[in-house]
């Protein structure tokens, strides 16, 4: 007997959400381990030409706090999200230091965020951020990271793999793509009310943004993640781009502001001989000139004129120095 043709059918829905798992151990070969070894480095040493430049500046002018603290926060986030996720390759450290191959990713964020947290606390040294209210709000931010990492540690030791550790790290990741969506948001805003890029430096800037879109890259197209998992960062680096590109402007020679003229001993010889030619009262006849070395050698020695005698300008003092001389 032949079954009856069913040409359209309703979609069933499935009853309930896959649970969460953990991550597999990975296996790495040996071009994975040094690209990641290599990544872990270079997260490293990108902020640190900010910290210098601030540093060697003693300023902090035009860096935004409220971004240092947003980018200690994401790497927060990220790191105890992945001490949730990868509790299989954290355990399996306790047999040995084969479990760093499958950690790299794992590092690159604590590389990522003990920078930054020096470039933080470099930054609060200066005069322009040295404040109460200032380290008040790196207190909060430190209390806050080890909060969620202690947090997602105690978790992930009571009950590995757990749905409670795991929902825990899975709200962590998605408050980490909230802060990497807007992190950068406040330094943008300080750089255009700045006019300029002030202590922030180029170098790290720019790095960062290619290392954003080089995740992105990798994130959207060879490892075909979902959109909510690469979107952040690239909202990110966009960010990051504009901040460079708002410094690069401003900072160009026609933005820059002018300085104030400086007054030279020229644009002071009409006023002083004005002065001396209007007399002054009583006490006109001691004034000493402007300018001891331009007068003659002869009425250098002299001495002051005496009291009641009539001033001579600088700058005929100069002329007669001048035509002696010649």
């Amino acid at each position: 007997l032949a079954r009856p043709l069913v040409l359209w059918r309703t979609p069933t829905r499935p009853t309930r959400t896959m649970p969460l798992t953990c991550a597999p151990i990975a296996q790495p070969g040996a071009s994975a381990i040094a690209l990641g070894a290599a990544l872990a480095a270079a997260t490293f040493l990108v902020p640190l030409p900010q910290g210098w430049k601030v540093w060697r500046t003693r300023s902090s002018r035009g860096v935004s706090l409220l971004t240092l603290h947003l980018t200690v926060l994401f790497g927060a986030s990220s790191i105890a999200t992945m001490i949730g996720f990868k509790q299989p390759a954290l355990a399996a450290c306790a047999h040995g230091p084969g479990c760093l191959a499958s950690l790299l990713d794992a590092l690159q964020q604590l590389a990522a965020a003990a920078s930054w947290t020096g470039v933080l606390a470099v930054t609060l040294r200066t005069p322009e951020s040295r404040s109460a209210s200032s380290l008040l709000a790196a207190g909060l931010t430190l209390c806050a990271v080890a909060a969620a990492v202690g947090t997602s540690a105690a978790l992930a030791s009571a009950a590995p793999c757990s749905q409670a550790s795991l929902l825990y790290a899975q709200a962590l990741g998605w408050v980490g793509s909230a802060i990497a969506a807007c992190q950068f948001a406040p330094q943008l805003l300080a750089t255009w009310r700045q006019r300029g890029s002030g202590a922030l430096s180029y170098a790290t800037y720019l790095l960062q943004t290619a290392g954003s879109l080089l995740v992105v890259l990798n994130q959207a197209v060879f490892q075909q993640d979902s959109w909510p998992v690469w979107l952040p960062v690239l909202v990110s680096a966009a960010m990051q781009a504009c901040v460079l590109a708002v410094g690069i402007f401003f900072d160009r020679p026609c933005c820059r502001p002018a300085a104030a003229a400086r007054p030279t001993s020229r644009s002071l010889l009409p006023e002083f001989n004005a002065r001396a030619e209007d007399g002054g009262g009583a006490t006109a006849g001691r004034r000493q000139p402007l300018l001891q070395g331009a007068l003659p050698a002869e009425q250098a020695a002299d001495g002051p004129p005496e009291e009641g005698g009539e001033p001579q300008p600088l700058g005929a003092a100069v002329e007669e120095g001048r035509g002696g001389s010649g």
